[in-house]
């Protein structure tokens, strides 16, 4: 995978949003301890906390699939059971696709990156809810690693570590469009996101902490996410 030096050493401290150039510069330091979501220079926006993944059960086997993103053909990654990370490129608008397939259901999608330490803290608990709510709710997951050095594709082995090491089995996106770009058409500053689609595939909430509603620990899925998950797929 291939990292351009700002992502190396340009990780911010991961509350900060919206920050001068002169403030990014200070925070970057900071942030190469504490690790957040990268993004393209001169100054990205940072995380936040409040990330997670998610764990299929019997019952994810209904989850309607949308077509192969034209981004990625190749297959996903699955074990020898087939139940396995699975892994594709998509843009935006076509993981809209596939949430609007998963009407009928709550749909819950994590915003994430490997360089975001509190999305991935936060990442078994989606696990959970997919393991305990899979008959009413679809857990999927966009990471947002590409930050338009490469392609897409170099991110996929990294993702999969990741997704592999929780136990995750749900289907998994790494964002075509690099980092920047999406949180702009998307209007956040920084990562975990979450969002929360009603069973008619309308956006019901987003997660997040631009306005630090949630204080200086972020958001969680115990806290915050699922009970609003449970209260909606009821």
């Amino acid at each position: 995978m291939r990292l351009s030096i700002a992502r190396r050493f340009g990780q911010f401290a991961c509350r900060a949003s919206k920050s001068s150039f002169a403030r990014g510069v200070v925070l970057a330091a900071l942030g190469a301890a504490i690790g957040c979501q990268p993004a393209t220079p001169p100054a990205p926006p940072a995380a936040t906390r409040g990330g997670a993944s998610g764990k299929a059960d019997k019952d994810s086997a209904t989850t309607q699939v949308a077509p192969k993103p034209a981004a990625s053909q190749e297959s996903a990654h699955k074990d020898a059971k087939g139940a396995g990370p699975k892994v594709d490129v998509a843009t935006w608008a076509q993981l809209q696709e596939f949430i609007a397939l998963q009407k009928g259901k709550v749909v819950v999608l994590d915003l994430w990156s490997n360089f975001c330490p509190p999305c991935i803290a936060e990442l078994p608990q989606l696990v959970k809810i997919q393991s305990d709510l899979g008959k009413d709710v679809v857990c999927v997951s966009l990471n947002c690693n590409f930050s338009g050095d490469g392609s897409p594709n170099d991110e996929r082995e990294a993702v999969l570590e990741v997704l592999t090491k929780i136990g995750a089995n749900f289907q998994t996106f790494i964002s075509a469009e690099k980092d920047t770009d999406l949180y702009e058409r998307i209007k956040i500053a920084s990562i975990p996101v979450i969002q929360v689609y009603d069973r008619e595939g309308k956006l019901a909430k987003q997660f997040d902490n631009e306005k630090n509603e949630y204080g200086a620990d972020g958001f969680t899925y115990e806290k915050h996410i699922r009970p609003f998950v449970e209260s909606i797929a009821k």
